[in-house]
Order: C-alpha cells, then structure tokens, then sequence
C-alpha cells in the first residue's frame, strides 16, 4: 500500500514537469513596492506681511502741505479760466500795441495759443507733482529730490502765469493770492521733506 502511494506522487511530480509548486513566503502585494505617504504641512497659515510704520507727523504735514498746494493751483486755473474773457481782451490789447496792422484773426489766435500756454504750463507743473508726491508717500523718498528739481519750473509757470493772465481785478488779485500760496507752500512741503523725522520715516524697511 505504501508503494502504492509513492507510486502516485510520482506521477504528479511526473505532471508537473518535476518542479516543485511555488508558494509565497511573505502575505499577498509584499512584492510591489509602495510610496511613502506624503508629510503634513505643518502649519497652513501664510507667512506674515510685514506692515510699514505709520507716518510721522511730519510726513503728514508735508502731505497736507503738497495737497493744499495742488488745490490752490487748480483754484487758480479755475479763476484764469472763468475769467478769460476779461484776460483774452486785455491780452488781445497788449498784442495789437505790438503789431497794429495784423488781421484780426491771427491776432486772436495769437492770444488764444498764448492764455492755453500759460495755463497749460502750470497745470502741467501741478500733473507732474501730484504723480511725484504720490510716488513718494509710498515710501519711494528719492522722488522728493525730483521734486525739488521741479520747483524752478513751478517758479516759471507761476511768473508766466502771473506777467500775461493776471489783471487789475477782483479775479486778478484772487488769482494772484492763490499763485503765490500754491508756491510758497511747495517750498514748505520740501522744507518739511528733508527734516530728519520724515528722512527716518522713508529710509525705515
């Protein structure tokens, strides 16, 4: 009977072509490799903005001190300009004095295109600080020497402004008054720029 049963293993051995049958050692998927799990952020909050320090009350002197300035420019263009008809007659007066025998119409144009250069010039001027001062309030301090490089031209537009548009009214001295406010307080708002409480404040990151 034992060799009966010999017998038979032989022949299954003989099946299976002699190999032995190949078993796992290690539990099922031990073979395939897996990745590792990905780390936890460990914290989800977003770096810290640093914030600028507020500005001193210097800073906020010189501020007001441009921003009045500007006002009392546009002021000013604002009087030249309701006030035109009187000033294009006087400057059409001024014109013919010169040249007595022009055509009527060049002469207008001529005082037309002069009143739109002075008030142009100025307006222009007051443009170009309010970009400067805008720059500058971020914190940008080397505008305010691009500023003071300004200032002479400021000085011309008001001297244009002042020879050719401003009479011997009401609306001239109204126009005058608000030239020479708007320049002098240009110059206090760079006076107050270069101060060490406002150079502290535009050289502190």
């Amino acid at each position: 009977m034992a060799a009966g049963m010999d017998a038979k293993q032989a022949d299954a051995n003989h099946g299976n072509g002699g190999a032995p049958s190949a078993r796992p050692d290690g539990p099922p998927g031990a073979g395939t490799a897996q990745k590792p799990p990905r780390p936890e952020m460990s914290s989800t909050a977003p770096a810290p903005i640093r914030a600028s320090p507020p500005p001193p009350r210097v800073v906020q002197a010189m501020r007001l001190a441009w921003v009045t300035s500007i006002v009392a420019g546009v002021a000013a263009c604002l009087v030249a300009y309701f006030s035109r008809d009187a000033t294009l007659a006087h400057l059409k007066g001024l014109v013919t004095q010169r040249q007595p025998a022009g055509a009527e119409v060049a002469v207008d144009a001529l005082v037309s295109t002069l009143f739109w250069v002075c008030l142009g010039t100025l307006l222009f001027v007051m443009a170009l600080q309010a970009l400067l001062v805008k720059g500058m309030m971020n914190r940008h301090g080397r505008l305010r020497w691009a500023l003071l490089a300004v200032l002479p031209l400021h000085g011309f537009a008001v001297l244009l402004v002042d020879g050719f548009l401003v009479l011997h009214s009401a609306a001239g001295t109204a126009l005058s008054v608000l030239l020479l406010a708007q320049l002098a307080l240009s110059g206090a708002a760079l006076v107050l720029g270069v101060l060490d409480g406002a150079s502290a404040w535009f050289r502190a990151k």
